[in-house]
């Protein structure tokens, strides 16, 4: 009874945690975007930056 009482409050506690995560914002100013081929001729000219690659439908990017 002790176990199933843990797993509740552990189930509950990730649930109010998933609600309090704040959602994605892309109206950022450090968000720069840009086409493919430009982000692979910088890429490839060893030009330096952080290249963050995702798609608008992804709950992780």
């Amino acid at each position: 009874m002790k176990k199933k009482a843990i797993w509740l409050v552990g189930i509950i506690l990730v649930v109010i945690g998933m609600l309090l995560i704040p959602k994605k914002s892309d109206n950022t100013t450090h968000l720069i975007r840009k086409q493919p081929e430009t982000v692979m001729e910088s890429l490839l000219t060893k030009k330096t930056g952080i290249y963050v690659f995702g798609f608008d439908t992804c709950p992780w990017c």
